[in-house]
C-alpha cells in the first residue's frame, strides 16, 4: 500500500494559472519560470521522493488543499480514557502513605555482645533455644 502526499510545505505560491499552462509529460510546462510543473495531485510519496530526486529537489509541483493541510492526530475514544486512568493512578500511587505509627518490621532484638573466642579448631556446640528475652518481652 502507497502512502499518500501529506503536509506540505511550499517556499513560495505560484501565480499562474494551472489550466492556461501547455501541457507536458507528468504536468504542464510553466512559460514564465520555463520549468515543468508537476501533477503530484494523485502521486503517492515514493513518487513524490523520486522526482525530488531526479530534479535535485528543486520541483515546482500542483497539490490539493488536503496535501498541504496538516491533519491532526485523533486518538480513538479508549486510549484517551486509557491515557485518564494512567494519569490519575500514578497521581494516586505517588500519595500512598503508611497510616500507622508503628514500624513496619516488627520487634526488634538486642543481642548483649560477649567476649568469647573461637579457636581455629575448637568445636561449636550445637545448644537449641527455647526462649530468648527481651528489653520488653519473651519470644518462644
Amino acid at each position: 500500500m502507497k502512502e499518500e502526499i501529506k503536509n506540505v510545505q511550499l517556499r513560495f505560491s505560484c501565480s499562474e494559472n494551472w489550466n492556461e499552462m501547455p501541457k507536458a509529460e507528468g504536468g504542464r510546462y510553466c512559460d514564465k519560470c520555463q520549468k515543468k510543473v508537476y501533477d503530484f495531485t494523485d502521486s503517492k510519496v515514493a513518487d513524490f521522493q523520486r522526482i525530488l530526486a531526479e530534479n535535485n529537489h528543486n520541483v515546482c509541483g500542483r497539490f490539493t488543499r488536503q496535501q498541504m493541510h496538516v491533519q491532526p492526530v485523533i486518538l480513538p475514544f479508549w486510549k484517551k480514557w486509557l491515557s485518564a486512568a494512567m494519569v490519575i493512578l500514578g497521581i494516586n500511587l505517588t500519595n500512598c502513605k503508611s497510616n500507622s505509627s508503628q514500624p513496619l518490621l516488627g520487634d526488634t532484638v538486642r543481642i548483649a555482645p560477649t567476649d568469647s573466642t573461637i579457636q581455629l579448631n575448637d568445636s561449636i556446640k550445637n545448644t537449641p533455644v527455647n526462649k530468648v528475652k527481651t528489653d520488653s518481652k519473651t519470644l518462644k
